[in-house]
């Protein structure tokens, strides 16, 4: 991640700690690829080792962790919702979020 982003959201789980999931281990992050057959972008990992979860702003990035403050279920979860919904051929889908259409991201 580029420093100027993790200053960012540094600042919002400093302002609302609440709206962070909390963070995980890296044992956590290895299942989560396991289970979801896939390895992890290193930033994403990054995140989710220091994070959890979170709502930067508007944006909601889904984790490993619930947030008290905003709704951040699983990515795992998430993912293999959406897999068994979208067509062949996103057998690998990762979400990370879901927009406010309901739309996977």
């Amino acid at each position: 991640m580029k420093i100027e982003l993790l200053n960012a959201v540094d600042q919002e789980l400093e302002m609302y700690p609440e709206a962070f999931g909390g963070a995980v281990d890296s044992e956590e992050v290895i299942q989560a690829e396991a289970k979801l057959k896939v390895k992890l972008p290193e930033d994403f990992k990054r995140f989710l080792l220091r994070y959890g979860s979170g709502a930067i702003g508007e944006a909601v990035v889904l984790g490993l962790r619930e947030a008290e403050f905003v709704s951040t279920p699983s990515f795992v979860d998430k993912s293999i919702q959406f897999r068994n919904m979208l067509p062949q051929g996103y057998e690998h889908f990762v979400v990370i979020g879901v927009d406010s259409a309901g739309n996977p991201v």
